[in-house]
């Protein structure tokens, strides 16, 4: 199961202790109470009554419920359309505008048991139709097919590498006619194998060159034609020896000095994830900066993640043993120079890693990152939900077998970002948008008494542009809840929204973001009220105690349940507000503790529900 990262400022622990039996703590039931929910990853169907909220829901619209760790979110509108779905081999596409019509066509190649060659296929206008042209067919073995102005002559050339053993060689086709119908091909190097292969200018004159890694040298290296325009006179020149196997590499000016430089990613060696930098910029002279020493780095893309204006770097791991590293993490230029990493993680246990790629694809100008695995459903998108690279939500596209690739462009020219992925046999865009509306109702919450409902809080994040409420209902008879009250735009009291003295009621959050950009996020609701009376509540005893009292800024808090029971355990400030939740939902029988983290100087409260019987215990952190 895929874990997006975020921060948990709650540890939990589990502990048995031997000692004399200790005598129950119990509060009257008269005390003031509290129900949350701050988990709905356990999905929707769970209409109640139900005694705690736990990770469940009744149903939801347009919702967002696994994607961020005890977070609720809008979904992505996102649709698949087909490029071709019968192009055996197509480990990389890339969008170019082959035929110079003004919009993006897709340049591939297919390496089938009849059908086999290097392909491009023609946007017959906004991505609804397209048409495959030939560049060269019949031709048996090239991994990677790129695009780029190679002779300066206004049109798309494209460079490739041979991988067929008797036959391996770099080399280019001249897009002759300037509209992909005429080719012709010319050999750069014979005898260079390589997976991937790119046009970038490497020394500043203005002109493409090639570069691309050879497997039969251990070399990374570009090559500068001695002729112009291109034809098949050309000149090697090495950046990095001892480089094995590269699946993919990135070629960007990464410390703004006004060169190109390369992020290269390395599926054997440790470090496998190198900044390699253009010291003199004439691509003569280069330095090594180490960004991460995992091996086995499977994809790498760089952009600015954090928005601090300097290029970060993506990339995705699929190291299990001995070194756990499998996942996709992002590292922060500290420097903008690209001397100094720092390492953070956007999803661990990630399966089958394949590609990474970094845009914008939620139009909110944040940098999010489309992930490629070689699995089903094959592709996803992490969204960055606050710029920074700190918050990721997780958005399943599916549809894309056995995944090798994603790209970015707007093939329907609406000005939004798609993304271009590519499978074993197919080649797809995805247009992604977000839904501008969406809600969430919880279930039905019997709090088995008489309670006098006093207010609601919750904790959530609302970029600008969205708007998020919530509405309520009750009764005393879950199967007539009656109307939904009017929209809760402000936390605090319910007065007004529900009657004070209903044992049953519902909530209902709704979520808005009408240009489709950002999305609000709840990390939890939070339901005060104090109970009246009580029917049916079963006896029970628990011990509470918190450790050490005062503490010096972490406190444990244990607990002892004489049968297995549900928990609700919450930490509050002497204003009431909830700081933490160390525990909920069902527990054990026994003695259990958990440490609360990070706590400010100050009074608080450890209040406990289990078994029908509340108990609190009053504590002081000094700092």
């Amino acid at each position: 199961m895929r874990q997006p990262w975020r921060q948990i400022d709650c540890e939990g622990g589990v502990a048995l202790y031997r000692s004399i039996l200790i005598a129950a703590i119990v509060l009257p039931l008269a005390h003031a109470a509290t129900k949350y929910q701050h988990e709905w990853s356990g999905g929707p169907g769970v209409t109640g009554p139900v005694t705690f909220w736990a990770d469940s829901f009744s149903n939801a619209v347009q919702m967002n419920y696994m994607g961020y760790p005890s977070n609720l979110l809008l979904g992505i509108a996102s649709a698949r359309h087909k490029i071709e779905s019968d192009v055996e081999g197509s480990h990389f596409a890339f969008p170019a505008d082959m035929d110079g019509d003004g919009d993006l066509d897709v340049l591939s190649r297919f390496s089938g048991w009849y059908d086999k060659g290097v392909i491009w296929f023609e946007n017959e206008g906004q991505g609804t139709g397209w048409h495959k042209h030939y560049i060269e067919w019949g031709y048996p073995a090239v991994w990677c097919a790129y695009p780029g102005d190679l002779d300066g002559d206004g049109d798309m050339d494209v460079v490739g590498a041979n991988t067929a053993m008797a036959n391996t060689r770099l080399e280019w086709w001249r897009n002759d006619d300037g509209v992909g119908d005429s080719w012709t091909r010319f050999t750069i190097e014979d005898e260079v194998l390589s997976d991937f292969v790119c046009f970038a200018d490497m020394n500043g004159d203005d002109h493409l060159d090639v570069v691309a890694q050879d497997r039969n040298t251990d070399q990374l290296a570009w090559w500068e034609s001695t002729t112009w325009p291109p034809d098949s006179q050309w000149v090697r020149h090495t950046v990095l020896n001892d480089t094995h196997h590269c699946y993919e590499f990135y070629v960007i000016d990464l410390d703004q000095d006004g060169d190109n430089d390369i992020v290269y990613s390395d599926n054997w060696h440790d470090p496998g994830l190198v900044l390699i930098e253009n010291l003199d910029g004439s691509g003569t002279v280069w330095g090594k900066n180490d960004i991460s020493n995992r091996p086995h780095w499977e994809s790498v893309h760089a952009a600015d993640i954090d928005g601090d204006g300097d290029h970060d770097v993506v990339a995705c791991n699929a190291e299990n043993y001995p070194y756990p590293g499998l996942g996709l993490y992002w590292y922060e230029n500290l420097d903008g120079q690209g001397d100094s990493w720092e390492e953070h993680v956007v999803a661990y246990e990630v399966r089958e890693p394949e590609a990474v790629h970094a845009e914008d694809f939620t139009n909110d100008g944040y940098i999010d990152i489309a992930f490629v695995e070689h699995g089903s459903p094959g592709l996803y998108l992490y969204e960055n939900l606050d710029g920074s690279g700190g918050e990721w939500a997780e958005h399943t596209l599916r549809g894309l077998s056995l995944g090798y690739d994603a790209d970015a462009a707007d093939f329907d020219e609406d000005g939004l970002t798609d993304i271009l992925a590519t499978g074993f046999t197919s080649i797809y865009w995805y247009s992604i948008s977000r839904f501008d509306y969406g809600w969430l109702e919880s279930s039905i919450l019997d709090v088995r008494g008489y309670p006098q409902w006093d207010s609601l809080t919750w904790i959530a994040t609302e970029p600008s542009g969205t708007d998020m409420y919530f509405r309520v209902r009750s009764s005393n008879d879950p199967e007539e809840l009656g109307a939904w009250s009017d929209p809760i735009q402000s936390q605090g009291s319910l007065a007004g929204y529900m009657d004070s003295t209903h044992r049953f009621m519902q909530y209902r959050v709704h979520m808005e973001s009408p240009e489709r950009s950002g999305t609000p996020f709840i990390d939890r609701v939070v339901f005060y009220y104090s109970n009246l009376g009580v029917e049916e509540e079963e006896e029970g005893s628990f011990f509470l105690q918190v450790v050490p009292n005062p503490s010096a800024g972490s406190a444990t808090v244990r607990f002892e349940l004489l049968e297995e029971s549900a928990v609700e355990l919450g930490v509050y400030d002497l204003a009431g507000r909830l700081v933490r939740i160390p525990a909920e939902g069902p527990h054990s029988s026994g003695l259990h503790e958990v440490v609360v983290s990070d706590l400010p100087s100050g009074v608080y409260v450890a209040r406990m529900r289990a078994g029908g019987q509340l108990a609190s215990e009053r504590f002081a952190v000094v700092r």
